[in-house]
């Protein structure tokens, strides 16, 4: 995108789809996206993964850096755009929502994978190992990875099955290859 005098163009591209990867700590979401994005790369796709924590101060910046010294200037917000990376911070420590960062991504990528996320209206992957209750959430339950919780019907994958998720998801999402329709 080219800068307009102030004006940005639109991203172009369609949206890509969206699906969150939820479960309780410890259930193994981490590891099946480690497994699960290399195994959509395989099939063609450009796969986001955007995890959502309530950690604080994960990139601290430096007391002796121009970026903490424009942070304690006291901007609402601060970005540091460098080749390769994009850091967004919020002076009020809000939570940045989901729907506010997935222009960023348009029109670069083929679908948006999230960990956590549990109350975006987004379709959800519930990871569970046995004797874990499942968290409570929002949006529609696409499969459940692992351990299902009593009286679930639908689709269920071992963690193990990376590959099967992943022609599930295509198929289940109508995934585009490179935006294409």
């Amino acid at each position: 995108m080219a800068y307009d005098g102030g004006r940005m163009p639109s991203p172009r591209g369609p949206r890509p789809p969206v699906v969150s990867v939820v479960g309780p700590a410890g259930a193994g979401k981490t590891a099946l996206l480690e497994a699960l994005v290399p195994a959509l790369a395989r099939r063609g796709y450009r796969v986001a993964c955007l995890k959502h924590s309530h950690h604080r101060g994960l990139l601290p910046e430096a007391p002796d850096t121009d970026s903490y010294r424009l942070a304690q200037a006291g901007p609402h917000a601060t970005a540091l755009a460098v080749p390769g990376l994009l850091c967004l911070r919020r002076a009020d420590d809000g939570e940045w929502p989901l729907p506010a960062l997935l222009p960023l991504l348009q029109g670069l990528v083929d679908l948006v994978l999230t960990e956590g996320y549990h109350q975006a209206p987004t379709p959800k992957l519930l990871v569970l190992r046995a004797g874990q209750e499942p968290p409570p959430f929002r949006g529609r339950l696409l499969a459940v990875v692992g351990d299902a919780p009593p009286r679930w019907r639908g689709p269920r994958f071992s963690p193990h099955q990376a590959e099967a998720l992943a022609a599930f998801l295509e198929q289940r999402l109508a995934l585009n290859r490179g935006g294409r329709r």
